[in-house]
């Protein structure tokens, strides 16, 4: 099953006992799983071969909830007006985003909502009083949306400009 056999005082003689593996589930093929056991606790990690190094993933949750985000960010609209329900953002899975899960995809788009990137209305005219995102428009983003030119000058210390 991938894992050290025989008996268990071999572990309990090394300090730290690292195990790389394969990641259950479907990941790319560049992915591994390092697993480490010992005086000082157990952990577990995927990493990812990225231009000859290995890059930490962390676990298979934070990849999911990673692999959500970008995916909501992606389809969100930028317009409250084109905003789109929970249920046709998830029916806008497809491909490799068909694996991220219901809940998963919550999560992301309330992590989105509380960090400023998504917003979020709640429609009261419809049954089910449903929600409805969009993504939040970013003016440092520099899509030509700016309505002028913003300065800013620090006051001086006794609180005349000079």
């Amino acid at each position: 099953d991938g894992t050290p056999r025989g008996s268990s005082a071999f572990e309990a003689e090394a300090d730290i006992c690292i195990t790389l593996s394969r990641p259950e589930g479907r990941h790319d093929p560049s992915v591994r799983r390092i697993a480490g056991i010992g005086r000082y606790g157990e952990w577990e990690r995927n990493i990812q071969l990225k231009d000859g190094r290995y890059v930490s993933l962390g676990t298979d949750n934070k990849i999911e909830f990673n692999k959500a985000v970008r995916f909501v960010k992606a389809v969100l609209p930028d317009s409250p007006d084109t905003g789109l329900k929970k249920q046709h953002l998830r029916d806008k899975r497809a491909g490799d985003d068909e694996d991220i899960s219901a809940s998963t995809l919550d999560r992301a788009l309330e992590w989105l909502v509380k960090q400023g990137e998504v917003e979020v209305r709640q429609l009261t005219n419809e049954r089910g009083r449903p929600k409805v995102y969009w993504r939040a428009y970013d003016p440092s983003a520099g899509d030509g949306k700016e309505d002028g030119i913003y300065s800013h000058q620090t006051p001086s210390p006794n609180g005349q400009n000079k």
